[in-house]
């Protein structure tokens, strides 16, 4: 049986529950499956909002909007943990692409999914039901975990050269560096969104 992640509130998720598997997070509708086939190549960047304007969204629409950067971190790494493998098998490591780099995605892949579930199947509805106050002891563990994926975030850093593919790289290669710079990118507008606006009106 496994052990769930909080329970002190009376509330609580499995530890290693599966994203994918939801059709309704949070109230908010359903998520599109087909969003998350493979795809070489990046979807448009999603805007970076002002910190003034995210600060006068109501609750609802907040997480509305930190949702969409759910989505698309699911389906880029999705997308990055299959191009890596591809490119892995097709030049191997004397070409000098990183051949840790599709288990090292392939772990922040798990990590995150698992993440997102807690926010999605806990956090987010406690909000929206109204019970924001039972939430400080979960926001601190979701803090927590913030900051270990961001040293994942590093660690692809340092394994792809902030994201420089080398000249003789092959189009595949460099899209899937694109890929991971807007996931890069994005994951840390998503905490920012989170830790800065969203979790401040619940501590």
């Amino acid at each position: 049986m496994l052990s769930p992640w909080w329970d002190r509130r009376g509330w609580a998720i499995p530890a290693q529950a599966n994203l994918s598997g939801r059709k309704d997070r949070a109230g908010l509708g359903g998520l599109d499956e087909g969003r998350m086939e493979f795809c070489p190549m990046p979807a448009a960047q999603l805007p970076r909002m002002e910190m003034s304007r995210a600060e006068r969204l109501e609750d609802e629409t907040l997480i509305r909007l930190i949702m969409q950067y759910h989505d698309a971190h699911v389906r880029d790494l999705a997308s990055a943990a299959h191009t890596a493998e591809i490119v892995a098998a097709r030049h191997g490591p004397e070409s000098g692409f990183p051949p840790a780099l599709p288990d090292e995605l392939a772990r922040l892949r798990e990590t995150l999914q698992a993440h997102q579930l807690r926010e999605e199947a806990v956090l987010f509805p406690v909000i929206l039901e109204g019970r924001g106050e039972t939430l400080r002891y979960p926001i601190k563990a979701l803090g927590s975990e913030h900051d270990d994926m961001q040293d994942g975030l590093e660690r692809l850093v340092r394994l792809t050269g902030d994201y420089a593919a080398p000249a003789g790289a092959c189009a595949t290669w460099r899209a899937l560096y694109d890929l991971l710079r807007k996931f890069d990118g994005e994951f840390r507008e998503h905490v920012r969104l989170e830790e800065r606006v969203l979790f401040p009106r619940f501590q």
